[in-house]
């Protein structure tokens, strides 16, 4: 069995992986696209510079981060995916943690409704709003 996921796919065993090493491995992602983006515009500027030498190094830099990161994979995908799992379960069940993580998910849908994505102190809410719902979904054991 598969998972569709934005043009992917993941193999359901990976579904099953744990969720603090999905965890690490989608942070791990986050800071190699955030290296890649430094290293785009260090390029940019060392182009600029008419620098070969320090761009022919940063290029091999960038090179070895596109390979980490197709390595990585869908780090991101499968996180998301575990923890919707997680949350999906305990919503249906009695759980009192389910409660709440229905409570946090209607304030992210009345945002949604509400505000653009960027909406300063409204997209500040949405992202203490994400930030709770992680860190519900992860003090609350497998």
């Amino acid at each position: 069995m598969v998972w569709s996921v934005q043009g992917g796919v993941i193999p359901f065993e990976m579904i099953e992986e744990d969720l603090g090493l999905a965890r690490e491995r989608a942070l791990r992602w986050a800071e190699l696209a955030e290296r890649r983006r430094l290293i785009v515009a260090s390029v940019e500027l060392v182009r600029h510079a008419g620098d070969r030498r320090a761009e022919a190094r940063l290029v091999e830099d960038l090179e070895i981060v596109d390979r980490e990161l197709s390595l990585a994979g869908p780090a991101r995908e499968i996180y998301a995916e575990l923890l919707a799992r997680r949350e999906r379960r305990l919503i249906e069940s009695a759980d009192p943690v389910g409660a709440e993580l229905l409570s946090i998910g209607r304030a992210l849908a009345e945002l949604s409704v509400d505000s653009p994505q960027g909406d300063g102190g409204l997209g500040r809410l949405r992202q203490r709003l994400l930030r709770r719902r992680e860190q519900v979904l992860l003090e609350v054991s497998g």
